[in-house]
């Protein structure tokens, strides 16, 4: 059992014995999660798009945290000035142990359009659940079929390079896990993704907070 707090677009904060956030965009030039008042231990940045990559970079700064990324996110970090024991980064199917029995593996999972940024999925393993995160990966790739405990998953459509909400609910049901939360997409688009997903009448739990709300994972 863990929880999970969403605070939109594709930004989440997992709380298992160490806290990891995912993608701390800035949107509409107001970053989505405040980097003094939150004290993940991990930030894994699915791409270097601002929308995703955001303010990570003044977390190890304020919070003494750990940035986790790809190579490309790396290149753009360090001309940030983030340096040193800060930032990891992590090629494609590694899998990186950080303590407290949780390990994370990053998949080179492509988003759409021309010139897109490299997207990195990440999956994270507990002995308190899983949960994969997609960043805007417009297929599913070696991780059909995981089964994590929480899928975080784009409705956003095409032009963000990702799944529209039909594309999503397929991609759902081929990696079939229990709990789905529907990522930076339109309040039209999360909707329609739940209510999708509901008529499959499979044994998947669609998951509805807004922004600043929490959920807890059984």
């Amino acid at each position: 059992m863990f929880s999970i707090r969403y605070f939109g677009y594709a930004a989440v904060l997992v709380l298992l014995e160490k806290h990891i956030l995912f993608d701390p965009g800035i949107i509409k030039g107001e970053p989505l999660v405040n980097s003094r008042n939150i004290q993940p231990s991990y930030i894994l940045v699915s791409q270097a798009s601002i929308e995703h990559l955001g303010n990570a970079g003044a977390f190890p700064t304020q919070q003494g945290s750990i940035l986790l990324v790809s190579k490309q996110v790396h290149d753009v970090l360090r001309k940030q000035g983030v340096h040193g024991y800060s930032i990891d980064q992590i090629a494609d199917n590694q899998l990186i142990e950080i303590g407290a029995n949780i390990s994370i593996t990053g998949y080179d999972i492509p988003r759409g359009g021309f010139l897109a940024y490299q997207n990195f999925a990440f999956f994270v393993r507990s002995d308190q659940g899983s949960v994969l995160h997609l960043g805007h990966a417009k297929e599913t790739g070696s991780l059909a079929g995981s089964k994590p405990d929480l899928l975080c998953i784009s409705v956003a459509g095409k032009k963000k390079g990702t799944f529209n909400p039909d594309d999503a609910v397929t991609a759902t049901l081929e990696i079939q896990p229990r709990y789905a939360l529907p990522i930076s997409g339109s309040e039209q688009q999360t909707h329609q993704y739940i209510s999708l997903l509901k008529e499959k009448e499979v044994n998947i739990i669609p998951i509805s907070i807004s922004v600043g709300e929490s959920f807890t994972i059984v």
